[in-house]
């Protein structure tokens, strides 16, 4: 339990950082582009810390000291979204289409993340009967934080589904201020 708050306090600090050295370039949308490709790249690494069921993984599962800097980068392109002008200029019913179409990508993506999870389990189903641990294999292990799983965390679609939930609490956060905004009369303090 320790160890989440400590990750929580990294996170948090590291966020600060980022906001206070980019100061007023923070909205601007070359940053947003550069944190999104940051991303990316995380995303991509952890892709590659992926272990094929049934082989051993040497020093444990390091992809998961990608989350405190993926937290960090991900509440600052939350802030970058709210922040930015391009979403503004948006009407509340426009508002409203791009939440219920980030919603719908949501649906799609957990279909597919779903879909790649049953093949997961059943490849290593298939690995786990062919060679047993008596035998020189290893256990398979597929909870989630095995190291068989890196790949099902950190692909395309996982990477699209986090911006998406980004994007879908950016998208209500403005929603939330454009409607009060007009119920109390256009002054928003």
């Amino acid at each position: 339990m320790l160890i989440f708050v400590i990750q929580g306090a990294i996170t948090l600090f590291v966020v600060g950082m980022i906001v206070g050295v980019l100061g007023e370039r923070v909205k601007h949308p070359v940053s947003i582009a550069v944190n999104l490709f940051v991303i990316g790249l995380l995303f991509a690494l952890g892709s590659l810390m992926n272990v094929e069921p049934g082989r051993p993984s040497g020093n444990g599962n390091l992809a998961w000291f990608l989350v405190i800097p993926l937290a960090a980068l991900g509440l600052v392109l939350l802030y970058q979204l709210y922040a930015a002008r391009l979403l503004r200029r948006f009407t509340p019913l426009a508002l409203a289409f791009v939440l219920l179409g980030l919603l719908a990508h949501q649906a799609a993506g957990f279909d597919l993340q779903h879909a790649r999870y049953r093949h997961l389990q059943e490849k290593a189903a298939l690995i786990q009967r062919q060679t047993t641990a008596y035998e020189g294999g290893y256990p398979v292990s597929l909870g989630w934080e095995s190291m068989h799983m890196n790949g099902h965390f950190f692909h395309l679609n996982t990477y699209l589904l986090f911006v998406g939930w980004i994007a879908i609490v950016a998208v209500v956060g403005l929603l939330v201020e454009t409607l009060l905004r007009r119920r109390k009369g256009g002054a928003l303090s």
